[in-house]
């Protein structure tokens, strides 16, 4: 079909993968998070970390959000829908704006979102095809059990070089980018107002 994603099914036109593509590149991340595994955890005892590899796409417009959530269920690529409003307030005293954020998470979902787009995006590519060589890897080993290798923490560290992050590589590398409002501090308060798990 003219015009249609070929592997999606003819859901999704190529114009709305680039819609996408183009809004994942400007208000997009893909990063690689790492954390130790419980102590109490039986069944992690003996790992060193727990790698999993994340995109998430955030702004306050909803029909954005409406558009991205209707494209994205199309394209058959499950995602998590949050909320959260930002600490502080403008200068006349008004909140800001409630913010959306769509996350794709885990092995499987970012493998299939990645490599349903990443050959349409510009500034995001690189990182996305660095995380897609790492969960390539992965998906190659006998096992999910299996230790990280060596290769694979590279791809780690090369990910945690590209999002110029000054955290300690056992926390989430996503690159921290100050808002252009000056009254907004470096973290927000966030408050749960709508949680959705999309399935298919």
């Amino acid at each position: 079909m003219d015009g249609l994603t070929d592997n999606q099914q003819g859901k999704v036109t190529e114009l709305e993968r680039g819609w996408v593509a183009g809004f994942f590149d400007g208000e997009g991340s893909v990063y690689i998070s790492m954390r130790a595994p419980r102590v109490n955890d039986k069944n992690n005892r003996g790992k060193l970390q727990f790698v999993r590899p994340e995109c998430k796409m955030s702004a306050t417009d909803t029909e954005s959000l409406e558009r991205m959530h209707d494209i994205l269920t199309r394209a058959e690529i499950a995602h998590f829908i949050s909320w959260r409003r930002p600490g502080g307030s403008t200068r006349d005293g008004v909140l800001y704006r409630m913010a959306w954020t769509i996350t794709i998470s885990g092995i499987k979902r970012t493998h299939r979102f990645l490599e349903w787009i990443s050959d349409a995006l510009t500034t995001k590519r690189e990182r996305a095809e660095l995380c897609r060589a790492f969960i390539n890897s992965r998906l190659n080993q006998p096992s999910r059990q299996m230790p990280y290798t060596d290769s694979e923490m590279d791809f780690v560290q090369r990910m945690r070089n590209l999002n110029a992050s000054k955290k300690p590589i056992t926390l989430a590398i996503e690159k921290r980018v100050p808002r252009w409002r000056p009254t907004l501090p470096s973290t927000t308060t966030r408050h749960a107002q709508q949680i959705e798990l999309v399935k298919v």
